[in-house]
């Protein structure tokens, strides 16, 4: 019951990431309101969510081998994640 619960729990909050991850950028970049660019996320999001869980897995992977050589290498890693953010969301 408890696995069953956990996996409720993480597939919904999954899918609202990868919906809404780009929302800040576009507010920031496009100088637009917060509703405005929540819901322009979500539109630019809407049939890409594959391609989104990757993109977001791969990040994941390449900023915990910068923090397993002891926090060092998040000083190359979290740069060039926060770039291929940046440049997705353009």
């Amino acid at each position: 019951a408890t696995i069953a619960g956990i996996i409720m729990l993480i597939f919904p909050a999954v899918y609202v990431v990868l919906t809404y991850s780009f929302a800040t950028y576009i507010f920031l970049d496009q100088k637009i309101g917060i509703n405005e660019s929540i819901a322009e996320s979500a539109r630019i999001s809407k049939s890409h969510k594959m391609e989104l869980f990757k993109f977001w897995f791969w990040i994941l992977v390449f900023n915990i081998l910068g923090a397993s050589i002891f926090l060092v290498g998040l000083v190359v890693t979290l740069p060039k994640a926060f770039t291929a953010i940046k440049t997705a969301a353009s």
